[in-house]
């Protein structure tokens, strides 16, 4: 029977968990499964299963992949309790992974690390990783892990097409310049929600998300959201929507940015993380509503 079953378990970076612990329940199929994060020490103490995977598989495997591999005490860890199906595996494995790519996608999440009781076991790897340590400037904690379950929720029956959509998103996330990564989301949100009309402009792509995907019947919300971008904007040069991806589409930033103010640079990461969470809201109700 244990060879029918299998293990998760994904390495985050750049991240801290609150109180060192947090615990979460996801149906799986017919399978109530257990999901903690924790720290390195925590994650040790889980199980034996879980002291072996980690001491004697993952810290032995980065002898040979240190250039590619964060130093795994210095992770966060997300893993199941108890074993998932084969059968059922894959099908919760990667919209999980994507699920905690599109929360934390100023982190680093590797890919699913597998254990296989009597059989293999594989360690998680990161696409991207530059050597470069992130800063443990974000948290785990209750709100954003119940936003992992509800989005895994929302996507685990989508298809592999659905799910590349999404998964594209988080290409951009994992370019590691913030600059050329709000570029990027406004271009996503200017090519996705053209309307095949005319020249596409990125004013028009943004009030068509935000009305038929983000905040469908929501005018107060539409024109919150609006008021915000516009704000951040109004610390360059005018409170309109597209200025801050104007100046950086036109090169403008260039021979700017190195005089840029804290409040510019908070008012390009706030933009970056508002697009970012913003699109991957309007894509999962695009996908859902069948207008992929």
């Amino acid at each position: 029977m244990k060879d029918n079953l299998r293990y998760a378990l994904w390495a985050i970076n750049g991240i801290t968990v609150q109180h060192n612990y947090l615990s979460k329940k996801i149906q799986i199929n017919d399978e109530l499964i257990d999901i903690v994060a924790t720290d390195y020490d925590g994650v040790n103490q889980l199980s034996d299963l879980h002291n072996d995977w980690v001491e004697n598989k993952i810290m032995k495997n980065i002898s040979t992949s240190i250039t590619y591999t964060p130093i795994p005490h210095l992770n966060v860890y997300v893993t199941t309790l108890n074993p998932v199906k084969n059968l059922g595996f894959h099908k919760f494995a990667f919209p999980f992974n994507l699920a905690l790519e599109l929360v934390y996608h100023d982190s680093y999440v590797s890919h699913t690390s597998e254990y296989v009781p009597k059989g293999g076991v594989s360690c998680p790897g990161w696409v991207g990783w530059d050597g470069k340590y992130s800063k443990d400037s974000h948290t785990i904690n209750p709100k954003t892990f119940d936003k992992v379950v509800q989005i895994y929720n929302s996507i685990s029956k989508f298809t592999e097409s659905e799910l590349s959509v999404l998964y594209s998103l988080t290409k951009i996330s994992k370019i590691r310049n913030i600059k050329i990564e709000l570029l990027c989301l406004w271009t996503f949100i200017e090519g996705y929600w053209y309307n095949g009309q005319g020249s596409s402009k990125v004013k028009k792509s943004f009030e068509r998300m935000l009305l038929h995907d983000y905040a469908k019947g929501n005018q107060n919300l539409r024109e919150a959201v609006t008021e915000k971008v516009k704000s951040q904007n109004s610390n360059f040069r005018r409170d309109t929507i597209d200025d801050i991806r104007h100046i950086l589409a036109h090169g403008m930033d260039k021979r700017n940015s190195t005089i840029w103010s804290t409040n510019q640079w908070e008012a390009i990461r706030e933009q970056r993380k508002l697009l970012f969470e913003i699109i991957t809201v309007s894509l999962i109700n695009r996908i859902k509503n069948n207008i992929v």
